[in-house]
């Protein structure tokens, strides 16, 4: 195969990319981009430049047919937000129609598609502030079929740019985006998209992505798509969906990244549909930012018919020496080749897809990469490398150590040339630059936290860096919430702790010199009074690495109890003399106070006590003494009842209701059993209920027993189980 005949730049198929539209071109749409940027002429006049692009496909009630024949510009003073003036720039001239390239090997059957460029161009006279000003420009709509915001109709577009003054320099142009921007990407195909601009001041350039700017009204019902005064900063934005953010607008993977410092995009869309895109790029001149070029736009992903696509990874490290690593990003192709421009051989070629290649010599190679695919179809990319001798810095990064008495030594190593520039910058407070010899000493840092301290290497162009983190670390502090504890005996008290800057502790905690935990909050009991010494040692593991001692004399203080104590005189009484003398025997005690069944009774220390009933009764003593301890302790008292029996001899069940029951009266009973026998011995009543008594009948509920004498046998055990037995006669009259 002869590759210089298929063989067409990776740019002719990033520019059919760029300039992709949406498939459906039914959807309501508006202006799917723009950008303002200004050029300083001289004294107080700029050219300023508005460039927006519309899809002329689009279609809706709310789409802008055609670009507004004049378009209003408000300049507002930074300081204070101050309207200086509104400008009006008219229509130039009608609005260009991008150029589509078609002749893609494989991109066989490009969209019909349609993008317009309209630019507002005029120049204006401004008297800048010191603070500078601002120029803005607003309109609606959005389209509403954006995926990665929230209510895409409702929201506008705002193109804002900062003239510095004089408060930074006189004297300002803006940077501008070389490219067109892309409109449309491939869905599945790696992608590299040149964001770069040009700067007229050939000041420092920063490129980022950032979130586009809301403005204007959100429809067209207003009659006004665009304000007469366009609003003064700050401004809103648009609100992200779910997933999406500054950094990831577009869905990818890999995720679309920037280099910040050339404004490639490098990335492979994945999924289709209509995106909202910003890019930044910031211009920076003697370490200060005066500005930027913040490009609004919209992006379509779509499918693309395509059979090969090949792609260079172009972030390929320089002065890493003679040997390169390159990496194939292509998206399709069977199989690839590789040429890497080595012009001494023939042998500078490969077909591994990520493969290497070692230089004869440093200068420039132009790399070739063909992407074949199964067709037979190719797409070939090329990449200019420069082969730089390899420059490395490298020094071991410290130990983190404690601020007091720090000291920090960096010795350089890596790979350098005689003629490398080396040097040191270490960041705390101020920026400090220290050219290198053999190292730095004794470096100390004046408070403590993060550190930054970067070697740099300068040489053959390139600057390396090795930018690390040095930590100091404060002193950890340690101590405890109670000055002091004190408590009657037992004393039960949980040590709590209070620590900053420690981590990973471990505790040691001492009474009186004694080890008797270490656990970070331990439980103290002590019994015995008096006072007693605590001593804490706290040792870290990780930060700033230190023991600390603490001592706390007599900060335990047992106070002595009283030793509650009395005996009862007696303790068990019968119910006809329930009289108890209570003798308060206690130890140590100032105050001392009897309680009957939690009622206050008496303080004297020798009472004597009456009880009304039987039953048991729980005497308590409650004595405290000056250190305001206190001790209980109680006594049960008993009134025993006696027991008692009446049995009368006869009785009349006539129903006059007069001794029509005879029923045996037992008093403080436990155990019952009652048994009536007529005079031959037979049963009348059974119980062991001595609450039932006899009705006169058989069992209570038969035929009525005759005039007569019966026996009764009673048995009645008494609450000290001792067993009571009775034996007589009764006589019944009708």
């Amino acid at each position: 195969m002869n590759f210089s005949d298929i063989v067409q730049p990776m740019t002719r198929l990033l520019l059919i990319l760029s300039l992709l539209l949406a498939f459906n071109t039914s959807y309501a749409g508006h202006l799917v981009g723009g950008e303002i940027s200004y050029y300083h002429i001289g004294g107080d006049t700029y050219e300023v430049s508005l460039i927006m692009y519309r899809d002329c496909y689009a279609k809706g009630a709310n789409v802008a047919q055609k670009f507004d024949s004049a378009v209003n510009i408000s300049i507002y003073n930074a300081s204070n937000n101050e309207l200086i003036q509104v400008v009006n720039f008219a229509q130039p001239h009608d609005s260009t129609r991008l150029p589509v390239v078609v002749e893609v090997p494989c991109l066989p059957n490009p969209p019909d598609i349609c993008v317009l460029e309209m630019v507002y161009t005029d120049t204006v006279i401004i008297d800048v502030p010191p603070n500078g000003v601002y120029l803005v420009n607003q309109r609606c709509c959005r389209t509403p079929n954006a995926l990665n915001i929230l209510s895409p109709n409702q929201f506008g577009s705002t193109y804002s740019a900062y003239i510095p003054g004089s408060n930074l320099f006189n004297g300002n142009s803006s940077p501008r985006f070389n490219q067109v921007p892309p409109i449309a990407l491939c869905a599945g195909i790696y992608l590299d998209l040149d964001y770069s601009a040009t700067d007229p001041d050939s000041d420092s350039l920063y490129y980022d992505f950032c979130t586009p700017f809301h403005g204007g009204g959100s429809n067209l019902s207003s009659g006004v798509p665009q304000p007469d005064t366009p609003a003064s900063p700050p401004f809103d934005t648009v609100m992200w969906m779910n997933g999406y953010h500054k950094g990831y607008q577009l869905p990818s993977a890999p995720a679309f990244e920037i280099d910040h410092n050339t404004g490639v995009i490098s990335g492979r869309p994945d999924q289709l549909g209509t995106y909202v895109f910003g890019v930044c790029v910031s211009e920076y001149r003697e370490g200060l930012r005066l500005g930027e070029n913040r490009r609004d736009f919209q992006m379509e992903i779509t499918p693309c018919d395509v059979e090969a696509a090949a792609a260079i990874d172009s972030a390929i490290e320089e002065c890493i020496g003679l040997q390169i690593q390159f990496y194939n990003k292509s998206t399709l192709g069977e199989y690839f080749y590789w040429d890497f421009g080595d012009p001494n051989t023939n042998d500078d070629t490969s077909s591994k897809p990520n493969p290497s290649y070692t230089y004869p010599d440093t200068g420039f190679y132009t790399i070739r990469l063909v992407a074949v695919g199964a067709a037979g179809c190719s797409d070939t990319t090329y990449f200019t490398y420069h082969v730089r001798p390899k420059i490395i810095p490298e020094y071991q990064v410290p130990i983190p150590q404690c601020f007091e008495n720090h000291s920090f030594d960096f010795i350089h190593g890596g790979y350098a040339k005689t003629s490398t520039l080396k040097y040191w910058v270490i960041r705390s407070d101020t920026i400090l630059i220290v050219p290198d010899l053999l190292g730095i000493y004794d470096q100390k840092f004046p408070n403590p936290g993060e550190h930054v301290v970067q070697l740099v290497y300068e040489d053959f162009g390139c600057v390396k860096v090795q930018s690390d983190t040095i930590r100091l670390y404060k002193k950890p502090i340690a101590s405890i919430l109670d000055s002091s504890f004190e408590s009657c005996s037992p004393l039960i008290h949980t040590l709590s702790t209070e620590t900053e800057f420690a981590e990973k502790r471990s505790y040691q905690w001492y009474i009186n010199d004694s080890l008797f935990s270490t656990d970070e909050s331990p439980l103290i009991y002590l019994s015995k009074p008096g006072l007693y010494d605590l001593s804490m040692i706290m040792t870290t593991d990780s930060l700033c690495i230190d023991t600390i001692s603490l001592d706390f004399p007599e900060y335990l203080n047992v106070l002595q109890n009283p030793i509650g104590a009395f005996y009862s005189d007696p303790l068990v009484a019968d119910m006809f003399e329930p009289n108890f003398t209570l003798f308060n025997t206690s130890l140590d005690a100032d105050n001392a106070v009897f309680y009957l069944d939690s009622l206050r009774f008496s303080s004297d220390s020798i009472v004597t006590l009456t009880l009304q009933d039987t039953g048991n009764y729980m005497v308590s003593l409650i004595v405290t003494n000056d250190n305001g301890c206190n001790d209980t302790v109680s006594e049960k008292l008993r009134v025993s009842p006696e027991f008692l029996v009446y049995i009368s001899n006869s009785f009349t069940p006539n129903g006059d209701g007069f001794n029509d029951i005879w029923l045996p009266r037992i008093f403080v009973t436990k155990d019952y059993s009652l048994e009536i026998r007529d005079r031959w011995g037979s049963s009348i009543l059974k119980t062991n209920d001595f609450r039932l008594g006899w009705n006169g009948s058989k069992n209570n509920n038969g035929k009525e027993c005759p005039t007569g004498v019966y026996h009764y046998d009673i048995s009645a055990t008494d609450l000290d189980n001792k067993v009571h037995l009775y034996t007589g006669t009764i006589t019944l009259y009708h």
